[in-house]
């Protein structure tokens, strides 16, 4: 998207607000009435010779009339950030627990993670899931001092670039709304200093793209039908225990926060499949955070893949096909495969599986 294809509808200097200290989902005073503020913190302070709003641990959303649907624009901000943060933008907020997020890690400048797409499903981060080329892009991003960071998007594709650096595309939008509200978001302590938005004008084309096959269960919308290459075998629907059927993101992993609340803690899948003869079936896994998996009612494996953040690339807990692996030769007949998940961290719950076997069939995953 080009900028003269934009047009200004809203401009927040976010210089003249008096101080507000609050908890998630609760709105500010009413001299504040133009901000809906959802973080841990927001108070005006100066930083580097301006004016500006600091915010602590979640979103601050932007009001007025042209900001509470917008499909497609142009969000320009200042951001600056001293130590360890995650500055950046939501928009096509459905309300203060699920929207489109990106931002920018000043702390891993020039790492591969320096940009990230992080949608929010439910109150839960899910960057465990979204992660690699995709949706992850180096860049050079400055701490302790103002950069600006400008994300463009329409109803299904979004993109995010510091400084006029090259911009990190993702071509298929996670969350099933196409339009939205508009704020602005951190993880720890960051400075925002004049958000400009801008609408794309009429006539400029969008991309677009169906849901996946039969529609999702109630409340959850599938994921998009662009498919890449998936390891051959890879499980797309189980059946979750007491839900219905989920279905896994196009890129092979099962993304469970679009489907359940952080309330829940704990789910179930199966997966029933066929054997014409005795052979051996490989399963190829990856998870997050904590899971037991069992055939036929026998626990064969267990394993946790935690966060752990002085580990490097490694220790991130993100959920890869090939993280762990078992094979089991079984007889000829029907089959059950069964994944018992747990959650334990708001980074993002799922699972990556994929099942192969000589004259191996999936049954329906409604079955």
């Amino acid at each position: 998207m080009e900028t003269s294809k934009f047009t200004l509808i809203h401009q927040e200097s976010l210089t003249r607000l008096n101080s507000i200290q609050g908890s998630p989902g609760r709105s500010g005073p009413s001299d504040l009435a133009r901000l809906a503020v959802h973080a841990q913190k927001a108070e005006l302070v100066q930083y580097r010779g301006r004016n500006c709003l600091k915010v602590e641990n979640g979103l601050v959303v932007l009001t007025g009339p042209k900001l509470a649907a917008l499909d497609s624009g142009r969000i320009e901000v200042d951001i600056a950030a001293e130590d360890p943060a995650f500055p950046g933008v939501a928009f096509h907020i459905a309300d203060r627990l699920n929207y489109e997020l990106m931002y920018s890690q000043p702390h891993s400048s020039g790492e591969w993670d320096a940009l990230q797409y992080d949608p929010v499903f439910h109150g839960s981060n899910t960057w465990q899931i979204y992660h690699g080329p995709k949706f992850q892009k180096t860049a050079v991003i400055p701490t302790g001092e103002w950069y600006t960071l400008v994300v463009e998007f329409d109803a299904k594709t979004a993109s995010i670039a510091v400084s006029g650096q090259e911009p990190l595309k993702v071509d298929s939008l996670a969350m099933p709304q196409n339009s939205g509200g508009i704020g602005i978001w951190t993880y720890l302590p960051a400075y925002f200093s004049d958000v400009r938005v801008y609408a794309l004008e009429t006539g400029t084309s969008e991309v677009s793209c169906a849901p996946a096959g039969a529609a999702a269960p109630a409340g959850a919308a599938a994921p998009c039908s662009v498919t890449p290459s998936l390891p051959e075998g890879t499980i797309t629907e189980w059946l979750a225990e007491g839900y219905g059927v989920v279905r896994c993101e196009p890129h092979g992993i099962l993304n469970l926060n679009r489907y359940f609340p952080l309330a829940l803690k704990e789910v179930t899948l199966t997966r029933r499949f066929s054997l014409e003869a005795e052979c051996k079936v490989v399963m190829d896994f990856g998870l997050s955070d904590d899971l037991t998996l069992s055939v036929d009612g026998l626990p064969l494996y267990t394993s946790t893949k935690p966060y752990r953040p002085t580990a490097g690339k490694e220790g991130r807990g993100y959920i890869e096909f090939g993280t762990c692996k078992m094979t089991r030769v079984l007889s000829p007949g029907v089959h059950t495969l069964s994944v018992k998940l747990r959650v334990t961290e708001p980074f993002g719950w799922g699972l990556a599986l994929s099942l192969t076997g000589e004259n191996l069939s999936l049954l329906p995953a409604g079955l």
